[in-house]
């Protein structure tokens, strides 16, 4: 039996507006404003210009945004403030439509905030809220008539900011606005300004890798959720610059309606994890998949303050696999040729993207599966392998080739502009200390602590020492050899002290190296091939 006792006040607290102060920052809270004006702009058709100008004031701790969106009218004035009410719906392609994005932004910005608006050329209205409204129980709140402001105009001043204001701050804030409405800002008819700088377009779609055995791929599908038809593009290959370790513009991207909502998302979610596209690392920072998604806004994979994925909603959970799946392909392919990367990626800055239109969309997993390239054995891991059991029976011979693999790390280096220099020191160096572990432990002969003490104060002793224990065996070093390794210590010396040197060539680098590799090849069976 059900009796009816009475009714419950279900109306919300307040407290909805404090509760998640902490969860916008300045960036989150301006985005907020930017899209309220924007799907006011969606709705026209976006033929009409639309100027947002957002003015940050350091010193007065001031923040203004003022549009000319169109204003709002007297009979939906209530929408700015009241929780869930709003004039948009789910048939545009908008950006808005919980109805408390723009609400909470403002609160958690500022304590005191004032909205002006004037729908088209009617009466200018202004609303005031303040932290007393916000612990008051009373909802009702007043609205004055004001003098006129431009027609089709709103403005909303912050003020008593509830964080501190700095150039840091405002620069990253103009990153992320650049990157969150970047395919926005390419239409014409749109103009972001901060303190009266034009924001540009900045996007993600613009630096693949074209190499033609993996160009990069676009796939066009749609997913239906209740009825309701999104449109999605997916576009996947490696890109020309990244990032590394964890940081950098590398993983997945996703738009909402052409709005950036997770930018390089590394997460497990999305396939960095092991056994799928590994941790996130150097070797992976050249993989990106962008996922846009176009349809109605209630059906969006966005978290309510549009920061992030909702991992739950029906269309995550539709294309999770497929996404972690063409995520491990494509940070495979970025392992396998990363050592390469400027010969197989950073070269080929031209060319164009692979499209199909793929409507069942179990079929796309399919069309994203590659041809990989066979697994490259780093050059290093190569070296080691082949010498482990030299190194466990001879240790003093682990530092000898270690620093082979040093030196080839160091001519990778493109950041380094002494790198030869450096590497002759590291070569040289490597030579003199083989040649006595060579007559400490290798020659056969006894040689007291005065005596190499004496032989190496001389390197033309040394030399000669060496070419005397080895003459006749297969350890012996061709006399034109020694006179190359001879030149290369000439050379050396002439660094350290001489006034005016040159530093080796790259042809003359690589001889020596070789030349060392040889001489420990001969001295200790080193492998170096």
């Amino acid at each position: 039996m059900k009796t009816e006792k009475g009714n419950l006040n279900a109306s919300p607290s307040k407290r909805i507006f404090k509760s998640i102060i902490a969860d916008y920052d300045i960036k989150a809270s301006l985005c907020e404003l930017v899209d309220n004006s924007l799907d006011q702009w969606i709705k026209k058709g976006k033929s009409r210009s639309l100027e947002i100008e957002i003015e940050i004031d350091i010193t007065q701790r001031l923040i203004k945004i003022i549009d000319n969106a169109g204003g709002i009218r007297e009979s939906d004035l209530s929408t700015i403030i009241g929780p869930g009410q709003t004039t948009s719906d789910s048939s545009h392609p908008i950006i808005g439509l919980f109805g408390v994005g723009s609400k909470r932004a403002v609160v958690a910005m500022a304590q005191d905030i004032k909205f002006k608006t004037r729908y088209s050329k009617n009466k200018t209205y202004q609303i005031d809220v303040d932290d007393n409204w916000l612990v008051d129980d009373s909802w009702d709140l007043p609205y004055y008539e004001i003098d006129p402001i431009n027609e089709g105009t709103t403005i909303i001043e912050l003020t008593r900011l509830r964080f501190p204001l700095n150039e840091e701050l405002i620069e990253r804030a103009i990153d992320h606005l650049e990157v969150t409405y970047g395919y926005y800002l390419k239409n014409k008819n749109l103009i972001i300004k901060v303190n009266d700088r034009k924001l540009e377009s900045k996007v993600f779609d613009n630096s693949w890798s074209y190499n033609p055995e993996y160009l990069p791929k676009q796939i066009k599908t749609s997913i239906t959720i209740e009825n309701s038809k999104l449109e999605c593009y997916i576009t996947a290959g490696l890109a020309r610059e990244g990032g590394s370790a964890g940081q950098g513009d590398y993983g997945v991207f996703f738009y909402c309606n052409d709005r950036l909502i997770s930018r390089a998302e590394k997460s497990y979610e999305v396939g960095f994890t092991s056994g799928k596209a590994g941790q996130p690392h150097g070797v992976v920072s050249l993989t990106r998949v962008i996922i846009k998604v176009f349809g109605s806004p209630q059906y969006m994979p966005w978290n309510s303050s549009k920061s992030g994925i909702n991992y739950e909603s029906i269309f995550f959970e539709t294309i999770r696999d497929t996404l972690i799946d063409i995520v491990t392909t494509y940070a495979s392919l970025c392992r396998r040729l990363y050592n390469d990367a400027e010969e197989k990626i950073y070269a080929y800055d031209k060319g164009t993207i692979e499209k199909k239109t793929i409507q069942d969309f179990p079929k796309v997993k399919k069309a994203y599966s590659l041809a990989l390239p066979p697994v490259k054995i780093r050059e290093e891991d190569l070296i080691k392998f082949k010498n482990q059991e030299t190194g466990k029976q001879k240790p003093w011979t682990v530092g000898l080739y270690e620093t082979i693999i040093a030196v080839t790390n160091i001519s990778k280096n493109k950041r380094l502009s002494q790198k030869n220099r450096i590497n002759l020191l590291l070569l040289d160096s490597s030579l003199e200390i083989g040649f006595k572990e060579f007559l400490l432990h290798d020659s056969g002969q006894q040689y007291s602590e005065d005596r190499i003490k004496g032989m190496f104060s001389d390197r033309t002793q040394v030399h000669n020492e060496i070419k005397k224990v080895t003459k006749g065996t297969p350890r012996e070093i061709t006399e034109a050899n020694w006179k190359k390794i001879k030149f290369y210590y000439d050379k050396r010396c002439d660094l350290i002290h001489k006034k005016a040197t040159n530093s080796p060539t790259d042809s003359e680098l690589n001889d020596f190296k070789e030349l060392t590799e040889l001489a420990f090849k001969k001295l200790f069976n080193l492998s170096f091939k």
